[in-house]
């Protein structure tokens, strides 16, 4: 328990001393010290662990993104599965729920397109 707050203090500290140096220096240092610490633990991983797996990870999911996040799903509208049965929605049960699309893809792409602005 006493660990736990001494962590917080700690991190709420090198936090205010951070803001208050500005962002030249303080805000510069942390942004640097994190990049530099995050470059050393993906270095970590990538030798300590079996490099060609990863390395082939990132390709694979790299590609998965541009198809599927960028390409497919921006265009995705499920017409068929809004259709009612015998207006031409599959039958075998294979579809998507009527009101999944309307209420989340479109839906949730929107809402993060308007609130990128304010949640960076």
């Amino acid at each position: 328990n006493n660990l736990y707050i001494t962590v917080i203090w700690v991190v709420t500290i090198i936090a205010t001393i951070s803001v208050v140096s500005g962002l030249n220096f303080g805000i510069k240092l942390l942004s640097q010290a994190a990049f530099v610490m995050g470059t050393i633990l993906w270095f970590l991983v990538l030798v300590m662990d079996n490099p060609w797996f990863h390395l082939n990870l990132i390709v694979e999911e790299t590609g998965f993104y541009f198809q599927y996040g960028i390409f497919l799903l921006q265009f995705w509208t499920d017409a068929f599965g809004q259709l009612y049965p015998g207006e031409g929605r599959a039958l075998d049960g294979e579809s998507a729920a009527q009101w999944f699309q309307n209420a989340w893809t479109v839906f949730y792409l929107t809402w993060w397109a308007a609130w990128a602005t304010f949640v960076g």
